[in-house]
C-alpha cells in the first residue's frame, strides 16, 4: 500500500474514532482519495449521468418544466432515474472508497466486477426507498421527526453496501452510528455539502448565466454531478470512520 493509502489508514483505525470524525480531516482524506482517482471518478459520472443530462437538455423533457405539471413531470422522471440509475453511481463510488482503504485496485473495470452485484444493487434500491419514503411521511406529517430521522438514516445506502443488510435493519444500522452524534452528523453533512457541492452548484450557474447554451449547460450539469460524487465519497469515508467504534452486533435500536 502506498503513502497515501496508509495516511487514509491512519484515520479510519484510530482508536478513538470520534477523534477523526470532524470535518476537516475528512475532508482532506476525502481530497486525496479524489486527487488520486478522479480519472475513475470522472468516468463513473459520465457514463451515469451524462446520458441524463442529455435527456434533459435535448429531448422534449428540456421544454417541460415552463409549468407546475411540466416542472412534476421533470421532478418525478430525475428521481426515478437516479434511483435506478444513480444507484449504480452511488454503488461504485462507495465501492472505490473501500477498495483504495483496503489496498487494492480502484479502476473502473476492477470496481465493476470485484464489487457490483445483482444483490448490492437491488439492496440498496430498498434500502433508499424505505427510508426516503418513511422520511418523507415524517416530514409531511411532522417536520422536525423528518428531519431527526433523516439524519439517524443518512448512512443507510452505505450500510446496504458495505454490511449486506437492507431494508430497516439497514435503516436502524445507521441510526446505531449516528445515536449519540446527531448534531456531529449534521455538521459533517453540511459542512460537506456546502465545501464540495455549493462551489459545482455556483460554477455551474454561472456558465449558464455567462452562455445560455445546450452543450454549457450540459458541462454544468457534468460538474454539478461530480461534486455530488465526492460528495459521497466524503461520506464514504466518515462512515469508515465511524464503522468501527458501533457494535452492530450488540447495537440497541
Amino acid at each position: 500500500m502506498d503513502k497515501k493509502s496508509s495516511s487514509l489508514d491512519n484515520v479510519v483505525n484510530m482508536n478513538d474514532n470520534t477523534v477523526g470524525l470532524k470535518a476537516g480531516p475528512l475532508l482532506t482524506i476525502s481530497g486525496r482519495i479524489v486527487k488520486k482517482n478522479w480519472r475513475t471518478i470522472l468516468a463513473i459520472v459520465l457514463l451515469v449521468y451524462l446520458p441524463f443530462s442529455l435527456i434533459m437538455e435535448l429531448s422534449p423533457l428540456a421544454g417541460k418544466a415552463q409549468d407546475l405539471d411540466g416542472m412534476m413531470t421533470v421532478v418525478r422522471f430525475q428521481g426515478l432515474y437516479e434511483l435506478l440509475v444513480g444507484a449504480f453511481a452511488y454503488i461504485l463510488l462507495a465501492s472505490l472508497v473501500r477498495a483504495e482503504l483496503d489496498g487494492k485496485p480502484v479502476d473502473f473495470k476492477s470496481l465493476w466486477s470485484m464489487h457490483f452485484n445483482g444483490k448490492v444493487y437491488v439492496r440498496y434500491i430498498w434500502t433508499m426507498l424505505v427510508s426516503g419514503l418513511l422520511s418523507g411521511l415524517l416530514f409531511l406529517a411532522l417536520i422536525v421527526p423528518g428531519v431527526i430521522f433523516a439524519v439517524y438514516w443518512a448512512f443507510a445506502g452505505l450500510v446496504s453496501i458495505y454490511e449486506d443488510e437492507g431494508g430497516m435493519k439497514a435503516m436502524q444500522m445507521s441510526k446505531a452510528m449516528v445515536k449519540g452524534r446527531w448534531w456531529k452528523i449534521v455538521w459533517i453533512c453540511l459542512a460537506g455539502a456546502v465545501s464540495l457541492i455549493l462551489p459545482c452548484m455556483v460554477l455551474a450557474l454561472a456558465m449558464s448565466i455567462l452562455a445560455d447554451h445546450w452543450s454549457t449547460n450540459l458541462v454544468g450539469d457534468i460538474i454539478e454531478e461530480f461534486g455530488a460524487a465526492v460528495y459521497v465519497i466524503y461520506l464514504a469515508v466518515a462512515y469508515a470512520t465511524l464503522r468501527s467504534a458501533v457494535d452492530f452486533q450488540n447495537m440497541s435500536s
